[in-house]
This record gives structure tokens, sequence and C-alpha cells, in this order.
């Protein structure tokens, strides 16, 4: 065979074991990365539901702290409404007690009137004048006539009586009527919260099942939403504790400055003293040789002198001296130590009285401290404020005069204000747009920001607000009025 041709056949078979291998390699190569496609979409789809389901924890959680609030506030009023009926049973029984006292008065009265008129008539079957003219004696028609004039003065007394009696009784009944109108009211009131009481536990009970059966969503939830409030916190405390140094540092610079001052007024008065020590030694060493020249003078012989012409020019007046002016009383500069403590002051004697972080109603549906939940036994919680549920749209105002401390962005929490009123701080969580910079002064009423509506919770609008003194974490439902 010739050379050529054994090069033909092994081109041949080369190719026909080249071009399978090579068309298998591709087809390997495509199938891993449609597999690694379906992969990714997979983990997509799987992390989208994990936030969709996140998301939907989110809401049952915030639908159950609103629900329990409700309850908690729908309780608070049945109380209060039924204190106030056993205020009105005790109302009712005090004034049922003076109706029956006025009533039997009122029917002793009337008695006695009707016995006094019958016995009058059985003594005088005739009119009055015969009855004056039937005496005896003029003194017995006297005593007569004054009896027949004090009786009708009595007749006129026991039927005002009578009449005060009625009115003050139908008065009371009244005041009756119209408790026990209030007391009914009362218990229609009664019975409608305890219905909206029983909805409101069972669409809890529902929300708590649904949260159940997402253990390990909520769980999840819970400690990321308490890593996220550890991150605030420890910011706040960083904050705080930079500003306490700063505090510190600029008032050792102003006891510095005061002490520098007190030494240079000390050392001014001793040059004061000495510069007036030396004009007076020097007026004494003045006066001392004007004395021993007038002596010098008179040991002298007296001689006649001739007498030297007056000078034309006129001596100068010698103008009476002034009194100097007292100095001006300038009022005493503050240092910022000083406006601190005023502000803690007036901050503290405020308390119970500073306005609501809010101008509008409001709903506390996270109460401050540590709580473990009713419902759900696992769960506790650690609140550092308030978190109060408001309408869409609602400012955040300043609850008293301070300054802006500072004002910043954290995972969860959107945007932070921290108000400084001397040792003591405010704190307004969840603000979607600050309306105020740092170091900006603030009075009371002021607007701060709009708070946050959460889209992904139909537009619920929450704010965390806290009072503190330093680091120290207050319960502000004591100080707001």
């Amino acid at each position: 065979m010739r050379p050529h041709y054994l090069l033909h056949i092994v081109a041949f078979l080369l190719l026909a074991f080249t071009v399978p291998a090579t068309a298998y390699a591709q087809n390997s190569v495509s199938k891993v990365k449609k597999q690694q496609q379906i992969m990714q979409q997979q983990i997509k789809d799987t992390s989208d539901k994990i936030k969709a389901n996140t998301k939907q924890v989110n809401r049952q959680l915030n639908q159950l702290n609103l629900i329990t609030a409700e309850i908690t506030e729908q309780q608070r009023e049945i109380n209060r409404l039924n204190a106030q009926v056993n205020a009105l049973d005790k109302r009712i029984k005090q004034l049922d007690d003076s109706i029956t006292l006025l009533n039997a008065r009122l029917e002793k009265m009337r008695a006695n009137y009707a016995k006094a008129v019958k016995r009058m008539s059985r003594k005088s079957s005739l009119n009055q004048l015969m009855f004056l003219f039937s005496a005896e004696s003029f003194s017995q028609a006297f005593r007569r006539f004054r009896y027949l004039q004090e009786f009708s003065s009595w007749k006129s007394r026991q039927s005002e009586q009578i009449i005060a009696t009625q009115r003050l009784m139908e008065s009371e009944k009244t005041k009756q009527q119209a408790a026990i109108d209030e007391k009914r009211a009362a218990l229609e009131s009664i019975d409608t919260n305890r219905r909206q009481l029983v909805d409101r536990k069972k669409k809890q009970a529902d929300v708590v099942a649904g949260l159940k059966k997402e253990g390990a969503s909520l769980n999840i939830l819970l400690k990321d939403k308490e890593r996220q409030a550890k991150k605030l916190d420890e910011e706040l405390n960083r904050l705080i504790a930079n500003e306490e140094r700063k505090a510190e540092e600029r008032r050792r610079a102003e006891e510095k400055a005061a002490e520098e001052r007190r030494i240079a007024e000390e050392k001014a008065a001793l040059e004061k003293a000495a510069e007036e020590e030396r004009l007076r030694q020097q007026q004494l060493e003045q006066a001392k040789k004007q004395k021993e020249s007038k002596k010098k003078q008179d040991k002298k012989p007296k001689t006649e002198t001739k007498q030297k012409p007056q000078d034309s020019k006129p001596k100068a007046e010698t103008k009476p001296a002034t009194k100097p002016k007292p100095p001006v009383q300038q009022t005493k500069k503050l240092s910022e130590t000083e406006k601190e403590q005023l502000l803690t002051k007036s901050f503290e004697q405020a308390k119970g009285r500073i306005m609501a972080p809010v101008a509008s109603s409001y709903k506390v549906v996270k109460p401050f401290g540590r709580h473990r939940h009713p419902e759900l036994k696992h769960v506790e919680t650690f609140n550092g404020g308030i978190d109060i549920e408001v309408a869409a749209g609602t400012k955040a105002r300043a609850v008293f005069d301070g300054r802006v401390s500072a004002v910043f962005q954290t995972e969860g929490f959107n945007t932070v204000i921290m108000l400084r009123h001397g040792s003591y701080l405010t704190i307004y969580v969840n603000i979607l747009h600050a309306d105020v910079a740092t170091g900006q002064e603030i009075k009371a009423g002021d607007s701060l920001g709009t708070i946050f509506s959460d889209p992904d919770d139909d537009n619920r609008t929450i704010l965390h607000f806290e009072v503190r003194k330093e680091k120290e974490k207050l319960d502000p439902q004591i100080w707001i009025r």
C-alpha cells in the first residue's frame, strides 16, 4: 500500500473518533450551564419566598402588637366604665334614700297641715269674725285674734315648706333619673366594648396561630430585630459617651479659664493697690518737703518787698472736679455648662407635663421595659422607649426646648434624631426625612421630620420614642402629659 493511502486512512480514523468526543464535551458544558441557571433561579425563588415570608411574619407581629394594645385599651375602658357604674350605683342609692326621706317629711307635713286646718275648723264652725265676736272678754278676743294671725302665718310657712320640699324631691328624682340614664349608657358601652374585646381576642388568636406556624421565621425575625436594636443602642451610647467626654473637656476648659481670670483679676488688684500706695507715699514726701520749705521761709528776716504788678493774664479758673460715673453693671454671661444645668432643671420640673412627640392622636403599641408576650410565651422583648402608631404622613415634633445632638441613619430604623435638653435626651427613631440638622437650636413643638410609613405593611406608621438621662433609659409615658 502506498504511503499516502495509509496517511488518508489514519486521518479518517482520527476524525471519526475526535468529532464525537468534541460534540460530547460541548453537550456537557451546555448541560452544566443550564443546571447552574436552574439552581440560581431556585436560589432566587427561595430567597424571594424567605423575604416575602419574613415580611408576612413582620406584618403579623406588628398586627399582633396593635391588637394587644387595643385589647389593653379596651380592657382599661371597660374597667373605667365599671368603676363609673359602681359610682353611679352609689349615687342612685344616695338619691333614693334622699327621696325617701323627703317623701316621708312631705307626708308628715301634709298630715300636720290637714290636721291643724281640721282642728281649726272644729273650733270655729263660723267665720273668723264670729270666732272673734263670740269671745267672752276683750282679752280673750285679742288672744283669739293673735291666734288667727299666727295660724295664718304658720299655714303660709307650711305651704311654702311643702312646695319647697316637693320641688327638692322633684329635683332629686330628676338627678336620680339622669344617673340611671347615665348608668344605662355606661352599661351599653360596656356591652359594646366587651363584644369588640371578644372580636379582637379572636383576631389575636388567629394571628398567634399563624405566627406559631412560622416559628422558625419568627425566631429569625426577632433575632434580627434584636440585633438591629442592639446596634442602634450601641450607636446612641457611643454618641452620648462622646458628648459626655466633650462636655467634661468643656467644663475643665471653663474652670481653667475662670481660674486664669481670677488670677489675672487678683494680679491687677495687687498692681492697682501697689500703684495707689506709691502715689500716696509720693504725696506724703511732697507734703513733707513743702512743710520744711515753709519753715525755712519763716526763719528769714522780713524785708519790704515791692509789690509786683499783677499779671494782666487772668488766672485760669479751676473747674470743680466731676464725680466719677458709677460703673455700669453688666449681666453675667452664662457658660455652656451653666446653660445645660438650667435646662436640666427645667426638664426635671416639667416631668409629667412635657408634650407628646406627635401633635395628633396616637396609640402605644409597645410600652417601655422588658415584657414577655402574653400569647407567644417564648417571646420576650425589651423596649428602651415606647412605640406609638399614628396616621400616615404624621410629623414628629420636639417635646421640649433643646439642641439637635445627632442626626444619623441606621439599619432597620431609617433616620434617628437625638435632642439634648441639658443632661436629658429625647430620641426619635424611624424618621423618613429629617427637617433639622446637628447643632440646631430647637423649641418645643418644632417639627423634626415625617415619620416613615411602611409600604410593605399597609403604610403602618410607627415612631419609636425614648427619654434618657445620659445613658439611663426612662419610661417616656411618665414624662409626657
